[in-house]
């Protein structure tokens, strides 16, 4: 019996100490931890001291995982090492507590901010902010909304970006410390010139104090402000730009442009010109163009005016961007919806799923009959969305053609039009994906559609000169898309080339698979390889591909 109780303890003393921290390894995390907010160069190299190879629980490693990473960040260093937070990812989703996971998700999203993964980023930050509503941390949740707020901002999404600084604001003026409220306060700031709010930038950026490190910058914001104003004061954004270049503020090109264009137009030419010889070897962007381009226009040099608007115009492209960020911040914001609902869904999961068990039964019992007696039916949600589809489809066509005949209208919204033709061509498409192998009939095909639907999927079948139209449809529709193509990737397989028209068409995976006579999984892989060897390799079709890829 006394070896059996001996037997238990140690045990038990083995178990306590594989899943808790040793004391030492606590106090030294402790002390990190205390360090952060002020040292947190000391908390850094107090953590980077200690043997990480003697951590064996994963509560441990976890703590070690999210402090470290912390230190890193604290210390101004932009790591993009992922495998940082990995322990802590692991753990702490299934064992931390609320303030553990806030943190977690927090600094995962400043590595994927790091490593421009803008998307993963949103979605760290706003699931790191539904969880920080549940602990007493001002500074984590103002950190947690200003960086979210410049994931907005790098997505051009300018309201949502000013929505999260004034939450960042409201937070830090509620933790107190004056350096985050100054900071706070010139980023919010800046979102409202970003959403063209001159009067209410200028009075924040007017609150900064002259002793504060963001003294200078404020006063870039007061200049930038200035020249972006319908009746701009020349001589006062002269006076603002001086005064921030003396104190030694930093300018990027594009405010150097401003500021020449402000000596311009207050008269002093030769300063002006001066300025302009000094940027000459700068590399222009979207925004340096535009500059340009006003200070040409404006100096009567319409020549090189009419020259870098051309530029200008080539080189933008950022509403491309913002179509991105919008798909992209819908899909994080219903992901976000989703996880604020669960606790008021818990209340009536089981009498939902009851509900949904009952129906699914009678809807089986239904889609059995109709099986059973007309072999295949299209429901009418599907035959809805081909119609609204097809309609969405013929204003595309309309808005295209009406472009492509305006000599006036600038090319990001012509090549905007563009985008959204292909777009509703590609939806089209994946409808009709839906409905191949089914019995297509007037009585279940909108008639208007019932010519068209049959005649591709007769295009589609294994006969090679029915596909030769196919390919001759896409190339019609879609700009000679697939004799582009076939001049960038000669010598293929005409396997090869069916499976590429496929996914340029605009049909799902199942529906490639069906016609092809091969698993859905299987041509997901074959599509990931695909996309990366076309998007990889130099071709002068390269970004005229990129759209149909989903």
């Amino acid at each position: 019996m006394k070896k059996r109780r001996f037997a238990f303890w140690v045990i038990v003393a083995v178990l306590a100490s594989a899943c808790g921290q040793h004391p030492d390894v606590a106090a030294r995390f402790n002390e990190a931890e205390k360090l952060m907010m002020e040292k947190p160069d000391s908390a850094r190299y107090i953590l980077e001291q200690m043997d990480t190879a003697a951590f064996h629980s994963l509560r441990t490693k976890a703590r070690y995982s999210l402090l470290h990473t912390m230190s890193i960040d604290r210390c101004g260093i932009d790591s993009t090492d992922y495998s940082l937070i990995k322990p802590a990812d692991y753990y702490y989703l299934k064992f931390g507590n609320s303030k553990e996971r806030a943190r977690m998700h927090f600094y995962k999203g400043r590595l994927h901010y790091n490593n421009k993964d803008f998307d993963s980023a949103l979605k760290d930050f706003l699931i790191a902010l539904h969880i920080s509503e549940h602990i007493n941390s001002l500074w984590l949740k103002g950190m947690i909304c200003a960086w979210t707020a410049a994931v907005y901002h790098e997505n051009y999404s300018d309201h949502e970006e000013l929505q999260y600084r004034l939450k960042a604001y409201d937070y830090f003026r509620q933790y107190g410390d004056e350096k985050y409220i100054d900071n706070a306060t010139y980023l919010l700031a800046f979102a409202y010139h970003d959403n063209r709010a001159f009067a209410k930038s200028d009075s924040l950026y007017s609150l900064i104090d002259p002793t504060s490190r963001f003294y200078p910058q404020a006063l870039v914001g007061l200049a930038n402000n200035e020249v972006f104003k319908e009746n701009f004061d020349a001589s006062r954004a002269v006076s603002y730009f001086k005064e921030a270049q003396e104190l030694g503020a930093w300018f990027s090109a594009d405010m150097y442009y401003q500021y020449a264009y402000a000596l311009l137009h207050n008269g002093q030419l030769e300063q002006s010109n001066s300025l302009l010889g000094r940027l000459k070897d700068v590399p222009d962007n979207v925004k340096t163009l535009f500059w340009k381009y006003l200070i040409a226009r404006d100096k009567g040099d319409f020549e090189q005016a009419l020259s870098l608007l051309e530029k200008y115009r080539k080189e933008s492209g950022e509403f491309v961007i913002m179509q991105q960020s919008q798909s992209a911040y819908k899909s994080v914001s219903d992901y976000y919806s989703t996880l604020s609902r669960q606790s008021e869904e818990k209340a009536t999961k089981v009498m939902l799923l009851s509900v949904i068990g009952v129906l699914g039964l009678l809807s089986l019992v239904l889609v059995f009959i109709i099986l059973k007696q007309r072999q295949l039916i299209l429901v009418r949600e599907e035959r809805d969305e081909l119609e609204k589809n097809n309609r969405e489809l013929t204003q595309a066509l309309y808005e295209l053609k009406a472009c492509e005949k305006d000599d006036t209208l600038n090319k990001e919204l012509a090549e905007q039009k563009w985008k959204s033709y292909i777009k509703m061509y590609r939806r089209q498409f994946a409808t009709l994906g839906k409905l191949y192998g089914k019995d297509v009939r007037k009585s279940v095909l909108p008639e208007q559609l019932e010519t068209i639907v049959i005649d591709i999927f007769h295009e589609l079948s294994d006969r090679e000169a029915r596909y030769g139209d196919f390919e001759q449809r896409l190339n019609k529709d879609l700009d000679n898309i697939m004799l582009k193509y076939r001049t960038d990737f000669p010598q293929e397989t005409k396997e090869h080339y069916r499976f590429v028209s496929l996914i340029f068409a605009g049909f799902k995976d199942p529906a490639i698979a069906a016609i092809l006579g091969e698993n859905t999984s299987g041509i997901s892989s074959k599509k990931t390889r695909l996309k990366k060897r076309v998007l990889e390799k130099e071709t002068p079709n390269k970004d005229f591909y990129s759209v149909f890829f989903d």
